[in-house]
């Protein structure tokens, strides 16, 4: 299932062109592909909030993450099992904010691969993800001020496992 047909010419999704677009949504259970590679402000923010079916997160193939661009994207997806590879080497001001928080079916999120994190890029993205226990990797050298804020704020299975 494709979100923009093949005639889509823009290699960027417009400032909030898709917020919310799918948000409440009970009865999806599998996500369209997300091919831009290139995010604008709020183009993906809650998404799919609150989409109680959704199993799986579809792979976003882009690499620069705009501000506030997948903040809430999966929120309250609480049948998300899996997270997908983010190939993200920017994360921008609050891009990834409460991005999986409430999927409180997560066990395992991938290895971050970005370089450099802005302020709150990554701020309570996995918020009570209650059964997350493994937790890939945080590689960036490049940190600004709380970027990490309460990533794993109420990840209560982390404490108890070896990150």
């Amino acid at each position: 299932m494709f979100l923009i047909n093949s005639l889509f010419q823009s290699n960027t999704i417009g400032s909030y062109e898709f917020y919310n677009l799918f948000a409440s949504n009970a009865t999806l259970v599998r996500a369209p592909l997300l091919p831009s590679p290139t995010l604008s402000p709020h183009c993906y923010d809650s998404m799919f909030l609150n989409c109680y079916g959704l199993v799986k997160a579809p792979k976003i193939l882009a690499t620069t993450y705009s501000d506030h661009s997948c903040a809430n994207m999966f929120s309250g997806c609480s049948a998300l099992r899996e997270v997908p590879e983010l190939n993200v080497t920017t994360f921008s001001d609050h891009s990834c904010s409460y991005m999986f928080s409430d999927c409180i079916t997560l066990k395992t999120f991938p290895i971050l691969k970005a370089n450099k994190l802005y302020s709150y890029c990554c701020e309570h993205m996995f918020d009570s993800c209650y059964l997350l226990e493994r937790v890939g990797g945080l590689p960036a050298m490049e940190l600004a001020n709380n970027c990490y804020s309460y990533m794993f704020h109420k990840c209560y299975s982390i404490c108890n496992n070896r990150l």
